[in-house]
């Protein structure tokens, strides 16, 4: 006998007994009838017979089974709903397709209720199409409907069946799906049914994998509307008094919330935290709302309103309860960015991608913007590059539905970016969206390569100043002439420069160690363009104005130039600390972050530097010719020749100044290749190096004050030149070392035969 028991509790049977043979009568039982039987169990009833003189026997017996069904369940996916059922058997689900379908009427799932007598349980349920035909038309006869509040569920929920299957929707259908959304956003049809229907759709578009198709639904716009009417059809929910929602899907979650005002006293803050489960899905668990800056960095996305935003919302429409709505997305799929597609070409040698979940809050009916405190948005980093990639940099950005003509893109506007350990990035924006974090993607040879490069050249230019700085501060015939000075100037600036670059440029741990590494880094990096400048200068007025090197002294001092060399540099960083310190606060490294900072702090007075260089060497060179026609005595042609060398030296390192920051403007640039990067690597850390080449390896007299400094090097060049060729040290290679005054060194002091 097979019993169910529908609640799991034991069973009361009732049977009629069993008739005794002929001459036989029942002598006892085991159980009788009204008696109750345990459910899972297979209990035995037996009864005996006899007869009067107990000399005959006989039983007889049968098994009571009591079962338990499948239970009624909801199948949370399809949001569908089984009845209970027995063992063995084939549920239809209570929810039936939409009478606009072809099965209208009929149930839109099945599910076998398999296992065993005692523990039956739930297979996985058949999800049946109700609607046969092509996905895109029949999207597109929904789109064309008019939706109302009495047909907006059905509308709803064939829209979630119709797009269940992401590799079936097409770009059109992508287009179909932004119109039926936003006719369901204003359809005045806001009950929970429609809203968990249409959370499911936008889930479901967040499936589709295929890049192309969504590319080509971005033409028009469509995902970006399909964002908009999500967010439109939660404001309509929370004007229509229906309380608090949430609703999560495996890619999207939304929870709406209406707070009491005190409740946002001390902010309020929406996360997800991090997936144990090894999946991208998103689970119930793992939202949570918060009212203190402390879970994040234990979470894969947050978000954190400070207690400033009351002031905004007091001037809404709400006196005690705010409306407040949070969305998170697994992933970037219906935020199409045209900048981003741009940068992710296959001739690109760098590639941006969203690297984080995307995270939004919106309050209802009020725009929040130009915060005081800070919006604080925490992302866990995701793996977005590939096996033979590394991401390089990181930027805080949020989505801007005005740019690119209203297909929206991601903007930094009002955004800043802190880097925190292992890998957190956190966000500070003084305003309301949807935030997310772009990575900067490169070949990781490449970018090991560039650091190589830029490191080596550094440390070789270190040596070779300090090098030149030893030399030149151990004569006193070297440093005592105003252009040796100047060299020694420009040496300390760019040796102070490449140390700094070296121990700091990535020191980020620190925000406050950071800013002052990339205040010192710019300061010097200006200081040394200003000697240069210094030197240009200090060429025309000896050479072009020909003034006596009295009258130049008296007219550019050291003194002067140092006041102008080491003052303007640090007149420019105390105008941008005082204006923006957050300027030095660049998100990956201890430098100027891109915006005006750099472009009028920096770039500016270098190009216009070069500029100056280029003019006076110019006029400078146009002087020489000159003075090579009228002048013809020997010691004019020696005076003439030690200029020209001071004038090609200048003229080299200008130049090298120039090649550097063009290449860096290049690589900058989001077409240029990665061979402008290689070059501004090389340029930039090799200037220290073409120095001490200019300066000391092809300045006689250089080599002979490193003879003094090492008296066995001097012994052997004097025991060479007796048994050598017998020429004089000072006319060795044929470069005069001293001819009444003349030197043929790097800045040279020219002025000295003027005197």
């Amino acid at each position: 006998m097979l019993v169910q028991s529908d609640t799991g509790d034991p069973v009361v049977m009732f049977w009629t007994p069993p008739t005794a043979p002929s001459g036989l009568d029942i002598v006892n039982s085991t159980h009788n009838p009204g008696d109750s039987f345990p459910v899972q169990r297979i209990t035995t009833v037996q009864y005996t017979f006899t007869n009067s003189l107990g000399s005959r026997r006989g039983t007889c017996s049968f098994n009571v089974i009591v079962t338990v069904p499948c239970p009624q369940e909801v199948y949370l996916e399809g949001n569908l709903t089984f009845p209970q059922t027995r063992f063995g058997q084939t549920a239809q689900s209570l929810n039936l397709c939409p009478q606009l379908t072809v099965r209208a009427g009929m149930p839109r799932a099945t599910r076998d209720c398999v296992g065993d007598l005692f523990q039956p349980q739930w297979k996985e349920p058949v999800i049946l199409n109700c609607i046969e035909g092509d996905v895109t038309e029949n999207l597109d006869e929904l789109a064309n409907m008019t939706v109302t509040s009495e047909n907006a569920e059905e509308v709803a929920m064939e829209t979630a069946s119709l797009t269940s299957d992401a590799s079936a929707i097409s770009p059109a259908a992508v287009t179909s799906v932004a119109g039926i959304l936003e006719k369901l956003a204003v359809a005045n049809n806001t009950s929970p049914e429609v809203a968990v229907q249409i959370v499911e759709i936008v889930n479901n578009v967040l499936q589709i994998d295929n890049e192309t198709t969504l590319d080509e639904a971005s033409r028009d716009n469509s995902p970006s509307r399909i964002v908009l009417a999500l967010e439109s059809f939660v404001t309509a929910l929370h004007n229509s008094g229906a309380g608090n929602f949430t609703e999560v899907q495996s890619s999207v979650a939304v929870q709406a919330l209406s707070l009491p005002r005190r409740a946002l006293s001390n902010g309020l803050g929406f996360a997800s935290s991090l997936n144990d489960s090894g999946t991208d899905d998103l689970t119930d668990n793992q939202i949570s709302v918060f009212t203190e800056e402390d879970l994040e960095l234990e979470t894969e996305a947050s978000i954190f309103l400070p207690a400033e935003i009351l002031d905004s919302i007091s001037k809404g429409n709400y006196s005690d309860q705010v409306p407040i709505s949070f969305f998170l997305y697994q992933n970037s799929r219906l935020f199409r960015s045209p900048t981003l597609n741009e940068a992710t070409r296959p001739e690109k040698e760098v590639r941006r991608a969203v690297g984080s979940r995307i995270i939004a809050a919106t309050v209802e009916g009020v725009k929040i913007n130009n915060l005081r405190m800070p919006v604080t948005n925490v992302f866990s980093l995701l793996n977005a590059s590939g096996g033979d990639e590394t991401v390089d940099s990181a930027e805080c950005v949020f989505w801007d539905f005005i740019l690119s003509n209203g297909n929206g893109d991601w903007s930094t506007e009002g955004c800043r970016k802190e880097s925190l350990p292992n890998g957190i990035i956190r966000c500070l924006c003084d305003h309301l969206t949807s935030f997310a974090v772009i990575v900067d993607i490169h070949g990781q040879q490449n970018h090991l390569f560039l650091d190589v490069v830029s490191k080596i050249g550094c440390a070789v230019s270190v040596v070779a100043l300090i090098i030149t700085l030893v030399t030149y501060l151990y004569s006193k015939k070297l440093r005592t002439k105003r252009p040796q000075q100047i060299l020694i100037s420009l040496c300390f600036a760019l040796l102070a420069l490449y140390l700094i670059f070296l121990v700091g440029i990535e020191a980020t741990a620190s925000r406050g160690g950071c800013t002052f590494v990339a205040v010192l880094i710019h300061y010097f990096t200006l200081a040394a363009i200003a000697w240069m400048a210094v030197e240009a200068t200090d060429m025309y007025l000896l050479f072009v104005l020909v003034l006596k090197a009295e009258v130049a002294h008296s007219l550019l001092t050291l003194l002067k130039a140092s006041i102008i060399a080491w003052g303007l540099p640090l007149v420019v960083v105390v105008i941008i600390l005082a204006a923006d310190y957050t300027q030095y606060e660049h998100p990956d490294y201890c430098f100027l972050k891109p915006g005006n900072a750099i472009y009028y702090g920096q770039i500016l007075p270098i190009g216009l530097v070069l500029l100056f260089n280029f003019v006076i060497f110019t006029l400078v060179t146009r002087q020489l010719s000159c003075d090579r026609m009228t002048n013809g005595s020997s010691s004019d042609k020696s005076q003439r020749e030690e200029r020209i060398r001071r004038l090609q030296n200048a003229v080299a390192i200008s130049v090298l100044l120039g090649l550097t920051w063009v290449f860096g403007l290049l690589s900058v640039i989001q077409a240029a290749s990665f061979a402008f990067q290689v070059l501004f690597a090389i340029c930039n850390s090799l200037q220290g190096l073409m120095i001490f080449v200019l300066f000391c390896a092809m300045n006689q007299q250089v080599h002979q004050v490193w003879r003094e400094m090492f008296p066995c090097q001097r012994d052997a060049h004097r025991r060479g030149l007796v048994s050598g060729t017998g020429l004089d040290s000072g006319t060795r290679g044929g470069i005069p070392l001293s001819s009444k005054g003349t030197k043929t060194t790097d800045f040279s002091e020219a002025s000295q035969t003027q005197s």
